[in-house]
C-alpha cells in the first residue's frame, strides 16, 4: 500500500479547490475537502512529535517502556525488566546523540 505524504495531500487539496472555483457548482464534495483539510492538520501536528521529551531505560538504554496506570506510577522496561530506572532526554535527537557517544 502506498503511503501518501503531506505534500501529496496539500497538492490534492489545492487542485480540488482550484477546480471548484472554476466550476459554477462544486465538482468535489465540500465535506470531502474538509476531511482533507483535517487530515493535513493532523499530519502537521504529528510532525512536531520530534520535539517531545523522551524517556529511556537507564540500564539497557531502550525506549520500550510501559507506564503504569494512574494509581500505580511504575515505569517498566519491556526489554530488561527494570522498574523506575529511567533517563529523561529533551528530544529524540538528544537520545540519539547519547547512544552514538556511547559506541
Amino acid at each position: 500500500m502506498k503511503v501518501k505524504t503531506l505534500e501529496h495531500w496539500k497538492e490534492l487539496l489545492q487542485r480540488m479547490l482550484y477546480h471548484n472555483r472554476l466550476a459554477p457548482f462544486p465538482i468535489y464534495d465540500t465535506d470531502y475537502i474538509h476531511e482533507i483539510k483535517d487530515k493535513i492538520k493532523v499530519m502537521e501536528l504529528k510532525n512536531k512529535y520530534d520535539e517531545d521529551p523522551v524517556d529511556a531505560c537507564s540500564d539497557c538504554k531502550s525506549l520500550n517502556l510501559r507506564y503504569g496506570d494512574t494509581n500505580d506510577n511504575d515505569i517498566i522496561c519491556m526489554r530488561c525488566g527494570s522498574i523506575n530506572n529511567i533517563i529523561k532526554f529533551e528530544t529524540i535527537y538528544k537520545y540519539e546523540e547519547f547512544i552514538e557517544s556511547r559506541k
